[in-house]
């Protein structure tokens, strides 16, 4: 089970709660891959109401940025704010993606969905399993 310190959620909550677009986090561990104790605003080329458009190249340089620090990165969470509880098909192609670009046992893929009275949280994680790659809903602890 995916563990995540009670200080990171509440900062994606607070950032996901302050803004009206779709916001993001790159999620690492100091610890091992099920323990999220590290998060880093995503960089971003673009957002809107439903989208968000990573910078790729500002991220893989934070992602490095850990990796010099002893800091696993383990995946990310954005937001969405349009109540869509469940990942889109964009959601679903990008987390494969992020899978195949990192060499990683699995990796959490995350959505927050922002709602007035607060954001649910929902986590997934991405493995490559039965000769493919399988998004799964992952329980979560806050410690």
């Amino acid at each position: 089970m995916l563990s995540i310190q009670k200080a990171v959620l509440k900062r994606m909550e607070d950032c996901f709660l302050a803004e009206g677009t779709e916001q993001g986090f790159l999620l690492g561990s100091k610890q091992n891959l099920k323990q999220i104790d590290v998060c880093c605003q995503l960089p971003v080329k673009q957002v809107g109401t439903y989208f968000i458009t990573p910078d790729e190249e500002q991220a893989g340089q934070q992602i490095e940025d850990w990796k010099n620090k002893k800091i696993c990165f383990c995946g990310m969470i954005h937001s969405h704010v349009c109540l869509k509880e469940d990942l889109s098909e964009a959601d679903v192609l990008f987390a494969e993606q992020l899978y195949r670009g990192y060499s990683l046992p699995f990796l959490w893929f995350g959505i927050g969905i922002v709602k007035n009275s607060g954001v649910k949280f929902k986590f997934y994680r991405v493995e490559w399993k039965n000769e493919k790659i399988l998004i799964k809903l992952e329980n979560y602890a806050v410690v």
